[in-house]
């Protein structure tokens, strides 16, 4: 593989700096993402941000009959 190649190159301590460094730089992209740009909010509008909310409720299990056998046993 091309990509496993360059990796190679970049850590073989017995190539010359300048190759490595170019190995570095061509695999650079396909092991690091760049970041994507985000929107701003307008300058002097104050927009609110987003806001999740999450409500967490607890609910006793249905009860069965088999409970009640099982707790008279």
């Amino acid at each position: 593989m091309p990509l496993d190649f360059l990796l190679r190159l970049m850590r073989d301590p017995r190539e010359p700096k300048s190759k490595r460094l170019e190995a570095a730089k061509a695999a650079a992209p396909f092991c690091h993402p760049k970041l994507n740009a985000i929107d701003a909010p307008p300058a002097g509008g104050e927009e609110k941000p987003e806001t999740t909310t999450i409500k967490v409720a607890f609910v006793d299990p249905p009860k069965y009959p088999e409970d009640d056998r099982e707790a008279n046993a």
